[in-house]
């Protein structure tokens, strides 16, 4: 049974969401991009078994599956309030618990 990429990153959001709530505004332990792509892809690849391959450093993460098919991630770092509330009623998080300047932001731009 494969689960749906929304679910894995509705989750880590939430964590952040979370754990900022909990240590503060003013978090400098926030994992760069690049950290917070390669988890992700590992715990899709995890529930889905699929073997999905990083393939860049940018802003614009790509992967490429087995079957040479690039999906397009975004990821959004130090996301302004607004966009974060905006999301987080996207996913269905309360926006009152999307209060956090700092928070690194997910959303795949694929056919998944």
């Amino acid at each position: 049974m494969a689960i749906a990429p929304k679910s894995i990153f509705f989750i880590f959001f939430l964590f952040l969401v979370i754990s900022d709530e909990v240590i503060g505004q003013d978090r400098t332990d926030i994992p760069d991009a690049r950290e917070v792509a390669e988890f992700a892809v590992a715990e899709y690849n995890k529930k889905a078994h699929t073997h999905l391959v990083f393939v860049s450093t940018s802003l614009d993460y790509y992967y490429k599956s087995r079957e040479d098919y690039f999906y397009n991630l975004t990821i959004y770092a130090e996301v302004h309030i607004r966009n974060v509330r905006k999301f987080a009623a996207k996913v269905g998080i309360s926006k009152s618990g999307a209060n956090a300047n700092k928070m690194i932001l997910m959303s795949f731009k694929s056919k998944w």
